[in-house]
Parts: C-alpha cells; sequence; structure tokens
C-alpha cells in the first residue's frame, strides 16, 4: 500500500469518526437508523477527504490536514450543501445569469 493511500485511508477513518460523533449526538427519535449512520460517515469521510486535498494544496501542516478533516466530517452533508450552494452562487455572477440565489420551492 502507497503512502498517500494510507493517508487517504486514515482521513477518511477520522472524518467518519466525526460523522458518527455527529450522529451520535443529534436525536433519531430513540430509533436506530443503519442508513442513515452509514449516509452521515460516508458523506463525513467524503467531505474529510476533500478538506485534506484543499488544506494539502494550501500546503498546511500534515496534523492540520487531519483536524480539518474530522470537523469536516462532523459537518459532513451540512458542509457539502454549503460549498454547492456557494459554488453555484459564484457561477451564477460569473456567468451573469442572475444573482444565483434559488428561490425556495
Amino acid at each position: 500500500m502507497t503512502d498517500e493511500t494510507k493517508t487517504l485511508l486514515e482521513v477518511a477513518g477520522i472524518a467518519g469518526m466525526g460523522g458518527l460523533v455527529n450522529y451520535i449526538r443529534h436525536p433519531h427519535d430513540g430509533k436506530f437508523r443503519a442508513a442513515e449512520l452509514a449516509a452521515c460517515i460516508l458523506s463525513a469521510a467524503y467531505a474529510g477527504v476533500i478538506a485534506h486535498f484543499i488544506v494539502a494544496w494550501l500546503e498546511l501542516g500534515t496534523d492540520l490536514q487531519f483536524a480539518v478533516a474530522g470537523i469536516a466530517g462532523y459537518g459532513g452533508g451540512v458542509f457539502l450543501d454549503m460549498a454547492v450552494g456557494i459554488l453555484k452562487q459564484m457561477a451564477h455572477h460569473k456567468t451573469g445569469m442572475g444573482n444565483g440565489i434559488e428561490k425556495p420551492h
């Protein structure tokens, strides 16, 4: 296994733990939902790996890369939703296609 692969697995694991903590901290009406837990952990791992790459690109320390990955993992889906919204606004602004703010349905 290469060092890069090992690092990515470690980052995904730390971020996934952030998703697990998020799931545990929020009430679920006393019902365990395996699919919801899996979604929390997977979205956390994904957000954490992306955050890891951003911090690495900024050439910040390895310890900070793992810390940011864990925080991004805890925020998981919320961070991803925010990032998509920001990117949409930037694209709309850049292309002149409106203000990029979506109207509620």
